[in-house]
Formats: structure tokens, sequence, C-alpha cells
């Protein structure tokens, strides 16, 4: 039974976590980017792409709302920020 996870963020801390850590079975490995799981794979450590736990459209409605979050300041009136019409 699984009762820690490890996340690795970035390929520096493959190197950098005690190797024990990778062996052991109550622990449940996550990659975050592709180049961290090329790492993995190549040490063949087992674990899964954080990326293969959101179906495609959960993906989607993340993305929209990043990019919300993004350019939330175009949608506000300019002419309520200026300042001695400055902008």
């Amino acid at each position: 039974m699984v009762s820690k996870v490890l996340l690795i963020g970035d390929v520096s801390d493959v190197e950098i976590i005690p190797q024990d850590l990778f062996q052991d079975k109550d622990i449940k490995i996550f990659s975050f980017d592709f180049a961290t799981h090329q790492k993995l794979e190549s040490k063949k450590i087992s674990h899964e792409m954080a990326d293969n736990l959101l179906a495609r459209d959960e993906r989607l409605k993340l993305f929209d709302v990043g990019f919300e979050f993004l350019s939330w300041h175009s949608k506000l009136p300019s002419s309520d920020y200026k300042f001695k019409n400055v902008n």
C-alpha cells in the first residue's frame, strides 16, 4: 500500500534524492516534466507522469483558466486607472 508520495519537479532532483527512496514500495513517485520522466526511465525507476492524472478536458479547462488569469488586466476599463491623464 502506498503511504507516501514523492513529487519530482526537476531533473536535478533525481540526483540529490537518496536512491533508497526510489526502491521503497510504500512511495508513489510522480514526475512533473518530460526531462525528469526521461531520467527516471533511463534509471528504470517506476513512476507516473503527473500529466497523465488529468483527462484531456480537465487539461483544456486548466489552460483556459490559466489564460484568463494571464490576461485579467485586459478586461479592465483603462479609463478607470488614469492619473492626470496617464495610464
